[in-house]
């Protein structure tokens, strides 16, 4: 855990708060085995996007989990350590800990050239395509 010192001005006072910025992707919520990710492709639902694939499974409990998989085809490994850095900061921003849901992320070439907003947007897009047809299923 990082703690930061922030000093915040109010019109009455100058006040420190002290907060705690936790930034951490804990290994509870990464798929690691290839027997999960092997699990997820056969019994997840594929949703395909101009940068990515997702395939995303719902699970009996929480938490989340997340796998990225980035091919020697999409570049270095600078450029492919750079994705799944992405990958993994937008999954941790937007999925909680609560949702019940393995996702694994492989990333395209095409990834290399759209800016992290254009990314963070179609995530979005597909977590919320995902849950509007669990809604029309259920």
């Amino acid at each position: 855990q990082k703690w930061k010192t922030h000093n915040i001005e109010t019109k009455k006072k100058r006040e420190s708060q002290t907060i705690c910025l936790d930034y951490k992707f804990p290994k509870k919520r990464h798929i690691r085995k290839s027997s999960e990710y092997k699990t997820v492709f056969d019994t997840g639902k594929k949703y395909v996007s101009g940068s990515f694939v997702m395939y995303i499974k719902e699970k009996n409990s929480p938490p989340g989990r997340f796998g990225v998989i980035a091919s020697r085809k999409v570049g270095g490994s600078v450029k492919r350590n750079r994705l799944k850095r992405q990958a993994r900061e937008i999954f941790r921003k937007m999925i909680s800990e609560n949702e019940r849901l393995d996702i694994v992320f492989v990333s395209r070439k095409s990834m290399l050239y759209s800016d992290y907003k254009e990314i963070e947007k179609e995530f979005n897009n597909i977590i919320a395509a995902y849950y509007k047809k669990q809604r029309r299923v259920v």
